[in-house]
């Protein structure tokens, strides 16, 4: 986060990186095939973490808690922002999609066991897919919004997706 205010996320060297965080190179590709993986893994970590902090806290009954994510990203000065311009954006987005979405479906069936595979994951998928476009959009406009409203509505919306989710499930009995 320190490089990306002292120039764009493209233009930051593997060397640069590695020396602002203290570790050797060959420790580096023990972890990252190169920065592009990188930057995709500790996005998608830092939301899974969060996420999961927050459920096992017990701070949410939402099947993705949001709390520690949004506070994260707000008080994360612009490295959001930053990131969204780089030209890996579009592959970090994919690898947080996808890492949230295993959250979501290791709570869903947790939460809603009576679900089934299909509808949990279709459920997951529904749920993650909202959470992305909330982030988007926030990040887009500046994050101007508080935290505690965005992790409202996304509750809401939550709720009603597995709700509805349920009673399909039960209409169709499969």
């Amino acid at each position: 986060m320190q490089l990306s205010r002292e120039k764009p996320i493209d233009r930051i060297k593997i060397g640069e990186l590695i020396e602002a965080a203290g570790v050797g190179r060959s420790t580096f590709y023990g972890h990252y095939a190169g920065m592009s993986d990188f930057l995709q893994k500790s996005y998608a970590l830092m939301l899974e973490r969060a996420a999961r902090t927050d459920f096992a806290q017990g701070t949410t009954a939402s099947v993705l808690p949001t709390r520690a994510i949004l506070r994260h990203m707000a008080q994360s000065d612009n490295y959001g922002a930053i990131l969204r311009r780089s030209r890996e954006w579009p592959r970090v987005l994919a690898a947080a999609q996808q890492r949230i979405e295993t959250v979501v479906e290791v709570n869903l069936r947790r939460a809603h066991p009576q679900l089934g595979q299909a509808t949990r994951s279709r459920t997951a998928m529904l749920v993650t897919a909202g959470f992305m476009a909330l982030i988007e959009d926030w990040t887009a406009k500046g994050r101007t919004e508080a935290p505690e409203l965005l992790e409202a509505e996304f509750n809401r919306f939550a709720a009603a997706v597995v709700e509805s989710s349920t009673r399909y499930q039960s209409a169709s009995g499969s």
